[in-house]
């Protein structure tokens, strides 16, 4: 990583510092979940930010908080004890 988180690895990890995340996923399900999720998020980012319409800003705003809730879900889903 960078010196500077991207945004879906700040909203994923919860976290400021760069050494708190990973590099890759290291084979844990709920780790490649996370980092896949980050990913995405900052793909809609990078969209959001290269956009001239306000529409596409708007869908790409509404996708980062979806994938963010996602996230959410699948680790709860995933650390769920029957």
């Amino acid at each position: 990583m960078e010196n500077e988180l991207t945004l879906g690895f700040r909203i994923v990890y919860n976290v400021e510092d760069p050494k708190k995340v990973p590099l890759k996923p290291d084979g844990d399900f709920v780790d490649v979940i996370k980092f896949n999720v980050a990913e995405m998020i900052n793909q809609m980012d990078g969209m959001r930010a290269e956009s001239e319409s306000p529409d596409q800003k708007r869908l790409c705003s509404i996708a980062i908080s979806k994938l963010e809730e996602a996230c959410m879900f699948m680790v709860k889903a995933c650390k769920y004890d029957v």
